[in-house]
């Protein structure tokens, strides 16, 4: 009986790595590229695995922060990391100005330039940072009493080095010869059903276009007119 239940894990073993995809990233290999994605020493608390997607959640040392990483298995790079405080909540009046919670996102981040500072309300009173590195765009929470910020995600874009897939200034390329003269409002790389895609959105008059492209070749997969 034993030798059967051997005979049949081995067959499925076999089966499960024939129909693996080429070009998946192992659990090991992925949680190397979200670790260097970290800014300091994060402890894994949990993975998850989607179709074309690893996710995995850290914690620092006194566990009062918390991390999230996005690596995608196309282009075996970290897309998004998320990075939030325990007890998370904003301010109860809004005690320091916007300039004030441009310069505390100009402190933590470098080399960046701040597109957008506005007010809003989630868990508290706080100023939502927008900004923009080579590498990356990113949202910051700044907390608009004590002036400190409490949480950011980075979408990540391709580097020359990764060859999987093509540039951001290749996908804003593209979206913009398809809608001709449009100006460029935003460009995210995201997951879409397992597909690294790049999402640019663009406008033109008074008309929106969100033009979803694959990260990978190149090709327009959808266009959204709002």
């Amino acid at each position: 009986m034993k030798t059967i239940k051997t005979i049949i894990a081995t067959l499925m073993l076999t089966l499960t790595l024939s129909i693996m995809p080429s070009n998946a990233l192992s659990k090991n290999k992925a949680l190397t590229i979200a670790r260097n994605a970290l800014p300091s020493v994060g402890y894994l608390q949990k993975t998850k695995h989607k179709k074309g997607l690893w996710e995995f959640t850290f914690k620092n040392k006194n566990r009062k922060i918390e991390w999230e990483v996005k690596v995608s298995e196309s282009a075996k790079m970290a897309i998004k990391l998320e990075m939030e405080r325990k007890q998370y909540e904003g301010g109860k009046v809004y005690k320091i100005s916007s300039s004030a919670a441009k310069k505390a996102v100009l402190k933590k981040f470098k080399n960046i330039t701040v597109t957008k500072v506005s007010k809003t309300k989630d868990d508290g009173r706080i100023y939502r940072v927008s900004f923009k590195h080579k590498k990356y765009t990113a949202t910051a929470d700044v907390n608009a009493q004590s002036g400190k910020v409490q949480g950011y995600t980075k979408n990540f874009f391709a580097t020359k080095t990764t060859s999987a897939i093509i540039s951001k200034d290749k996908a804003v390329s593209i979206a913009k010869k398809r809608i001709p003269n449009a100006n460029l409002r935003k460009v995210k790389l995201e997951v879409e059903k397992g597909t690294l895609v790049y999402e640019v959105e663009l406008i033109k008059g008074r008309i929106e276009y969100e033009v979803t492209i694959n990260a990978k070749t190149g090709k327009i997969i959808e266009v959204d007119i709002d």
